[in-house]
């Protein structure tokens, strides 16, 4: 299987300015990403898919695969799909694309691993994302975490910023919610699909994308993980993550 993994990576953010271009430990978050998922061992290749000349320079002198793509993309999603597009016009071709979240610095080779083994189980899978337990209930109850319900077959029946299913009775059991993580999956003809699709109305209330494609019919099968996101989306997030650095950086000194 010849697997495309696609890094999008905007400069603008409202929460976070720059945010690809922030610093954690000795170079820039976008390149972190980069190097962990090249380290994974998963992907045929790995492109960085920029909007920005900064992030491209940047790449281009880490000596990393990077693609420059239209600045108007509303999400990764296009981006990833213009990357596939461009080197489809290069003559390369590839089955599954991953589309790795350009704030996700910490990204192992498990939660790859995990994505890529959802397609070599099932051939009807034509879109896949991950999923784990909560460990506390004020993540659960924050809407910048989204949250999925599943069905037996571990297809997505919907996917919230609210906690689902409602506790009517009050009481909340952290083992029936699951935390979606924002890391895809998609055969190349899914991908080129579900870029054409209308914006849905669910989509515009919750402000998740993924909720397009639910919408319009397409199965987004879940896989669990034992991930450790450590994401960065706002200043907060950032001290984290070069904190967690400097702490892994320490013990691999040791």
């Amino acid at each position: 299987m010849r697997i495309l993994a696609i890094i999008p990576a905007r400069l603008s953010s409202t929460r976070l300015p720059n945010k690809p271009l922030c610093i954690i430990g000795d170079k820039p978050m976008v390149l972190h990403v980069y190097d962990e998922v090249v380290k994974a061992n998963i992907a045929t290749k790995v492109y960085i898919a920029t909007d920005h000349e900064s992030i491209q320079s940047i790449a281009k002198n880490h000596g990393a695969n990077v693609m420059f793509t239209d600045e108007n993309h509303e999400n990764g999603t296009e981006r990833c799909c213009e990357v596939v597009n461009n080197l489809e016009a290069l003559g390369q071709e590839f089955d599954l694309v991953i589309n790795i979240q350009g704030d996700e610095p910490f990204i192992s080779q498990e939660p790859l691993l995990t994505l890529i083994n959802v397609f070599q189980r099932n051939t009807e899978a034509d879109i896949a994302t991950l999923y784990q337990n909560f460990i506390n209930e004020e993540e659960l109850l924050s809407t910048n975490t989204a949250k999925v319900i599943l069905n037996k077959d571990n297809k997505a029946q919907y996917f919230s910023r609210l906690p689902i299913p409602f506790a009517r009775n009050g009481a909340i059991n952290l083992d029936s919610y699951h935390k979606h993580i924002g890391i895809y999956a998609y055969r190349v003809k899914a991908l080129k699909e579900i870029v054409q699709l209308p914006v849905s109305l669910w989509e515009m209330q919750e402000m998740l994308e993924q909720l397009r494609w639910l919408y319009n019919g397409y199965d987004v099968y879940l896989a669990e993980t034992n991930y450790i996101m450590i994401s960065v989306d706002t200043p907060d997030d950032l001290q984290k993550a070069r904190m967690h650095y400097e702490q892994m950086k320490t013990l691999k000194s040791i």
